[in-house]
């Protein structure tokens, strides 16, 4: 029996490219489908998303930082609200400020971090492109500083601002995904579901208490990227 081994090389080859181009046009069908909604174009893509946390997550697990972290999320929050519903001795209601401590480091570069995640930016690239510094000397610094994961310790900020929204204001989880930097409803979803074990609907059921929705105003900042949402 002869065999022709030039045939079968032929059609090892001939395979291999037919495989690759089937998978690469998987991938084409999936982009297309992430942005046939027009609003889908303005938030990051599902397909982004996943691709950032597998670039940027830790090759392997970091053990937890020995000493005592110096800050703590609570401590370096910044508030979407601006102001606060009080009531003085006389019965009087009015509002007064609250004003945001921008710069609750005193680190001027983790600040301005700080402050990107605050107006709901949450793309590590372009920040660090912004500063001429990787990725990873972000995701080290804020580990230094509160003993959390880069990308870990940005998911606790968005799901903090959201849970906030979803409590104080009657805004769409639409919205809230936008403006908390999570992206689309879908993304809001899959991130309650993963951080809190339950929807985002459930947890503004749980929280809100009677006259939460007039507690709060939110901050000038707030107030403009949420009249610029389209």
């Amino acid at each position: 029996m002869i065999i022709n081994y030039k045939n079968n090389v032929y059609s090892k080859v001939l395979m291999i490219i037919y495989f690759l181009y089937l998978k690469s046009f998987k991938w084409l069908i999936i982009e297309t489908m992430h942005y046939k909604d027009g609003n889908r174009a303005k938030v990051m893509a599902r397909s982004s998303w996943r691709k950032e946390w597998r670039s940027n997550a830790p090759k392997t697990k970091r053990a937890p930082l020995l000493s005592e972290p110096q800050f703590s999320l609570d401590s370096l929050y910044i508030s979407p609200f601006g102001k606060e519903q009080v009531t003085d001795e006389r019965g009087f209601t009015g509002y007064v400020d609250i004003k945001p401590n921008l710069t609750p480091t005193g680190i001027h570069i983790f600040d301005e971090y700080l402050q990107w995640l605050w107006l709901g930016k949450t793309s590590q690239e372009a920040f660090c492109k912004r500063h001429g510094i990787r990725i990873s000397d972000l995701n080290v610094m804020t580990f230094l500083l509160t003993g959390v994961e880069g990308l870990q310790f940005r998911t606790d900020w968005m799901m903090r601002t959201a849970d906030l929204l979803l409590r104080y204001t009657n805004l769409t989880t639409t919205q809230i995904a936008r403006l908390s930097g999570i992206g689309s409803r879908t993304n809001l979803y899959i991130c309650y579901q993963r951080e809190r074990n339950y929807t985002p609907t459930d947890h503004r059921e749980r929280t809100r208490l009677q006259n939460d929705l007039q507690r709060y105003k939110l901050t000038e900042e707030w107030a403009n990227k949420l009249s610029n949402l389209k």
